[in-house]
């Protein structure tokens, strides 16, 4: 059906905008919406701030600043959801989204946030961000 960008793509990590639009959304039936792209650092910081320290909201991130794929240059993840056959927002992981999941979990150059210790089911990432990772670490920036 289509897929709907709400982030701008020109800070995303080009590869995986192809690899997104090409090998993952491309042709399938249903509608979806990529909702959250490159996060800059006060974003990322009020993210990990909620459900924290009296700040209101459940937890939605276990990544601080400066250790989220979502936080640098080119971004190197996205969040998505679908979009119902009426318009509304939808987060429910049904058949729909198992057959995305399946689609990222069979790509060489994407992982499914669904895998983490912390389950992120709508969390899509390059899989650059461990020799990114790795970088930081290596440079004290961890």
């Amino acid at each position: 059906m289509s897929l709907k960008w709400e982030v701008d793509r020109t800070k995303l990590d080009p590869q995986m905008v192809a690899d997104l639009e090409n090998d993952i959304f491309e042709d399938d039936p249903a509608d979806w919406i990529i909702h959250n792209g490159h996060r800059d650092e006060a974003e990322q910081e009020a993210d990990w701030e909620q459900g924290r320290d009296g700040h209101p909201g459940p937890i939605i991130t276990y990544a601080k600043p400066g250790q989220s794929p979502h936080d640098v240059l080119p971004a190197l993840a996205v969040d998505f959801h679908e979009l119902t056959p009426d318009g509304k927002d939808d987060w429910t992981v049904g058949p729909n989204w198992r057959r995305i999941m399946a689609k990222v979990d069979a790509h060489p150059r994407l992982h499914g946030g669904w895998h983490f210790p912390h389950p992120d089911n709508d969390h899509i990432q390059s899989t650059k961000w461990y020799q990114v990772r790795a970088e930081l670490q290596l440079a004290g920036k961890w």
